[in-house]
């Protein structure tokens, strides 16, 4: 009777030694893993809040367009590129527009360099004159940005 305890007893700490050194190997390998760094570049949003942030960091949902996908895309004219975006719909009605979430082209605010584009037709910029060969980026902002940018910016 003693023995089949003593036996039991060995097998028990042989079992509690063999998983204490497996858990020591997974939780060295878990820190190796940890402790690599990962460095790149992030992307920062200006438009959305007028302030530079990440875009991590932003509450409504933005896209942003960089100069290489423009050049990937291979497109001309800022329609163009536009016409590719998922919730745009490009208007030809007195001109190119951008409708946004609905609303029409005279309620999407178009900005170059944070300043608004002037030039309208009939609530509608004309988006085929600008080329993208001066563009660094675009940034998209969907949702109301009224209280930042006036009430052109409700899409």
């Amino acid at each position: 009777m003693h023995r089949q305890i003593l036996n039991t007893l060995c097998t028990v700490c042989l079992t509690l030694a063999s998983v204490q050194a497996v858990y020591a190997q997974a939780k060295s390998d878990s820190l190796a893993a940890d402790s690599l760094k990962i460095y790149g570049a992030k992307e920062v949003v200006v438009t959305a809040t007028r302030s530079e942030k990440e875009l991590e960091e932003v509450a409504i949902p933005v896209s942003v367009i960089s100069k290489k996908r423009i050049e990937q895309q291979g497109a001309m004219r800022l329609n163009e590129v536009l016409e590719e975006q998922t919730g745009l719909a490009i208007m030809y009605d007195h001109g190119t527009g951008v409708q946004m979430q609905g609303f029409s082209p005279a309620y999407t605010l178009i900005l170059i360099d944070g300043e608004p584009i002037v030039g309208r037709t009939a609530g509608t910029l004309e988006l085929t004159r600008f080329t993208v060969a001066n563009i660094e980026r675009i940034e998209i902002v969907k949702g109301p940005s009224s209280s930042l940018f006036g009430s052109e910016a409700l899409g």
